[in-house]
């Protein structure tokens, strides 16, 4: 019933099969048969046919994989298209889900929330000071409370699930994911228009129960100050705007 939808840069295959990895095991523990994996993937060095051999050897199966000459925001619109079910779940591809994430997930849809967002945890096992990204996770895990019990609706982005019919519906252009905005705030953008959608007939829920983990790395390297004032302008000012605010990561 779910279609997890994962764009990917061939330089972030390691992060990728990990992350496919934790999808593949929820499957097997708690899958419904009809859940979907989909990577879209930006080729640097193989070709097609290699990067696809690599899946099947990995997963058989159980991963599709599509490519994409696009963005960021570009390759999660081939996933929506790609995908075969009514329930999307954007992934990042340096993200892990947890144990009970599929069945938890299809009960919150069941009940008629428009969205679900999730705790998230640390992944970057390898960095010393983890009471520094304890917090950096305690920081975004706030923010998504807050949407939640101020009855704001958007939904967030390293991963989210939504209705692929609101998605549709929500669309700019023919667009879920506008183009320009791809690594600055593309999807705090959907999530405001997403729920600008949604208002008044669905909201949204903080799944507390599941954890997923997500890395950091980004945010350990920037600090919490820079941190948090590209996450304030990348979730508010940018979709405003609509146009790209301050600098990226890089």
């Amino acid at each position: 019933m779910i279609s997890f939808v994962i764009p990917a840069l061939e330089a972030d295959e390691k992060y990728l099969y990990n992350c496919l990895e934790s999808v593949v095991d929820e499957i097997l523990r708690n899958g419904t048969g009809s859940d979907e994996i989909i990577t879209i993937v930006k080729l640097e060095k193989s070709s097609e046919e290699d990067f696809q051999t690599r899946m099947m050897e990995r997963y058989g199966e159980m991963v599709r994989c599509v490519f994409s000459e696009g963005n960021r925001s570009v390759a999660r619109n081939d996933g929506l298209k790609a995908a075969k079910n009514k329930i999307i779940t954007f992934l990042d591809s340096d993200t892990l889900v947890g144990d009970g994430f599929i069945p938890a997930t299809i009960k919150d849809f069941e009940r008629g929330y428009a969205y679900v967002n999730y705790s998230a945890r640390p992944l970057d096992e390898e960095v010393a000071d983890k009471r520094r990204l304890s917090f950096y996770s305690r920081f975004m895990n706030l923010n998504q409370r807050l949407y939640t019990r101020l009855g704001i609706c958007r939904p967030y982005g390293f991963c989210m699930s939504v209705r692929k019919d609101y998605c549709e519906d929500a669309a700019e252009g023919g667009d879920v994911f506008l183009g320009k905005l791809a690594g600055y705030g593309e999807d705090a953008e959907f999530g405001k228009r997403y729920g600008a959608y949604c208002n008044g007939f669905a909201t949204g829920k903080y799944e507390k129960k599941i954890i997923v983990k997500t890395s950091f790395r980004e945010w350990y390297k920037t600090g919490l100050w820079r941190s948090g004032v590209r996450m304030i302008m990348n979730t508010w000012i940018t979709p405003y705007l609509k146009r790209p605010v301050g600098k990226n990561w890089k």
